[in-house]
């Protein structure tokens, strides 16, 4: 991106404000027998803000209100579950379905064989065994395969990476290459983040879709990565918290998915469509990606990724000029034959 060193002095900034700050620990439980689903007081009392008159929130505090707002996110909710399944199926938007998947995740994690692998340390560390069947079971296949769909915008998409430090797209030829979708079938092709406010404090938590960026760039890793997402529409660059880990994460009763130094996936389900058993991730978030010799890696290895630019995308108009492009003149360099286009204006194709 020809802009990328601006950006990084500005991702830098908000690092100092945000992210330095994140490496205080807030402490581990220690390991129970049930799922370690935190009180509805707890959660509101982290997030809350100061008064104007009380010392600015700490490293500690702002650690540990992020944590809440995805705790909040990934905790078991049956009456939202049954409001959106009652919709019907059909009349749920794109991020519904999305939410819809997450509560049948969590409810099915909440009881029976599922739970038993979630909390049983010797099945965690062993292969995945296959879901249960079930009424939930039967609603994820059916609402992953609506989200992987071609017209999806939670598809996965094609995507150039570099990993490492941010801001070496213009320096160097990206490390991977090929079609990126997260390795958890809770995320598939997009970015779990937590906004911030005008105070850089967090706020809420979001699903950015790989079709709704043209990039996006990290900073060094923590629990709650500082990142910077590039849209592909008029709106402007977002600084925003990036997890490490899986939101299912916090529900655990186990240090090790909570330390962000490992990935379990437990829960295998397939999809009859193209017979991909895709799974749950539990801990660090990984990635995979199809077509490249490096199948699957951390998020916290990535230091920036750019979404390639194909000439059938309906949107293709839209992203050029978000780019600085002009449709016509990309559509005639393609010559019309499904090449991909990488690099930012300025940039040799």
């Amino acid at each position: 991106m020809n802009t990328t060193t601006a950006i990084i002095i500005v991702l830098l900034v908000a690092a100092v404000v945000i992210l330095v700050k994140l490496k205080k620990s807030s402490g581990q439980s220690e390991p129970e027998s049930e799922l370690d689903i935190p009180r509805e007081s707890e959660i509101q009392k982290a997030l809350e803000v100061p008064e104007e008159s009380e010392v600015s929130i700490d490293g500690q505090q702002l650690f540990k209100r992020a944590r809440a707002i995805q705790q909040k996110y990934w905790t078991p909710n049956p009456d939202e579950k049954k409001r959106l399944v009652e919709k019907g199926f059909d009349n749920l938007a794109w991020d519904e379905t999305l939410r819809l998947l997450h509560l049948a995740c969590l409810e099915m994690l909440s009881d029976g064989p599922f739970k038993e692998q979630f909390l049983d340390e010797k099945i965690a560390l062993e292969e995945s065994a296959d879901a249960p069947s079930g009424e939930n079971r039967d609603l994820i296949v059916k609402l992953i395969t609506r989200l992987i769909s071609e017209t999806s915008p939670y598809k996965p998409r094609h995507v150039a990476a570099w990993q490492g430090k941010g801001g070496e797209s213009e320096k160097r030829k990206e490390d991977l290459y090929g079609v990126l979708c997260n390795a958890s079938l809770t995320h598939l092709g997009c970015i779990e983040v937590i906004r911030l406010d005008a105070e850089q404090q967090p706020t809420e938590l979001a699903f950015i879709s790989l079709d709704e960026i043209r990039g996006a760039v990290f900073d060094r890793t923590a629990l709650f990565r500082t990142g910077m997402l590039f849209f592909d529409d008029s709106r402007p660059d977002e600084v925003v918290l990036v997890p490490l880990l899986y939101g299912i994460s916090w529900l655990s009763p186990h240090d090790f998915d909570q330390d962000g130094r490992s990935t379990r996936f437990i829960c295998t389900i397939e999809i009859d469509d193209d017979k991909q058993n895709l799974v749950i991730g539990v801990g660090h978030q990984d990635f995979v990606m199809e077509g490249d010799r490096q199948p699957i890696f951390g998020l916290g290895s990535i230091g920036e990724i750019m979404v390639v630019l194909f000439w059938d995308d309906p949107k293709f108009d839209q992203k050029c000029k978000a780019r600085g492009l002009d449709p016509d003149d990309v559509r005639r360099s393609m010559n019309m034959k499904g090449h991909s286009v990488i690099k930012d204006a300025g940039d040799k194709e």
